[in-house]
């Protein structure tokens, strides 16, 4: 599957017949190909791109010996193909920053409710005259050591 789609980004690449986008994607693509991480959306891509622009998947050492008839259908399949891979990028980008838009509120929450405990802590140690100090006590034989936890919250205190 990887020389196929390896023969198809070189056949892409050699046809003459992309934009300039389209080449700098193939080539990075290709770099992915190479490192083992290119994904399954963008294999689809190229084939794709491949059916459209060449008129199907070349030999393993095929690349843009195919008749130039690129016609108005060959260009829109072409637009129509990067355009579905950038709608799908799209969608994944969206869910990933719905993730880490998530994922900063619950921070938001647990720093508000860790400062929240730390100041009761405070409030609570010098009213009884204790001291805050690294490794000091607090109320119920807590304490506040690097990597220490306030009521068995682990993170930031």
């Amino acid at each position: 599957m990887a020389q196929d789609t390896a023969a198809l980004i070189g056949a892409l690449l050699n046809s003459g017949r992309i934009s300039a986008d389209t080449r700098e994607d193939l080539e990075s693509f290709r770099t992915l190909l190479k490192d083992g991480a290119l994904e399954q959306s963008d294999r689809r891509y190229i084939e794709a791109l491949a059916e459209r622009i060449l008129g199907g998947k070349p030999a393993a050492g095929g690349g843009g010996d195919e008749e130039d008839d690129s016609s108005e259908e060959g260009e829109d399949g072409d637009a129509e193909a990067e355009w579905e891979a950038l709608e799908e990028r799209a969608e994944k980008a969206e869910a990933r920053v719905r993730e880490l838009e998530a994922e900063a509120e619950e921070m938001t929450r647990r720093i508000d409710a860790l400062e929240g405990e730390l100041a009761a802590l405070k409030e609570g140690s010098l009213k009884e005259g204790g001291s805050l100090k690294e490794g000091g006590s607090l109320k119920e034989g807590g304490s506040l050591k690097e990597g220490g936890s306030l009521k068995g919250e682990s993170g930031r205190t």
